[in-house]
């Protein structure tokens, strides 16, 4: 009778532990899904640095267009200055044959 008692007792603790573990993994996977597990400050930390990324890259982009437009003004500025400079050489030039 004490056999029976010990192994009925040792059967009843088997199964409730085995039905917790059940518990438990059905809980897992019930919250695995679930939007609180995310840790919410890595989140937001790679979500800021996505953003200054992009602004960096933005800033870089912006700072070539910025010396591209300054090349160009500057490449007119000097062709402008060249061709004056060979405007007054045709100029001199017309008056030395002019003045023969």
């Amino acid at each position: 009778v004490k056999q029976d008692y010990i192994a009925g007792r040792q059967r009843a603790r088997d199964e409730q532990v085995r039905s917790k573990e059940r518990n438990i993994k059905r809980w897992k996977k019930k919250l695995d899904r679930s939007p609180f597990a995310v840790d919410l400050v890595a989140e937001t930390e790679r979500i800021d640095e996505e953003l200054r990324v992009r602004q960096q890259m933005e800033q870089k982009r912006i700072r070539a267009l910025q010396r591209r437009k300054e090349k160009v003004k500057s490449d007119i500025l000097l062709k402008a200055l060249q061709e004056q400079s060979d405007l007054d050489v045709l100029r001199r030039e017309k008056r030395l044959i002019v003045e023969q």
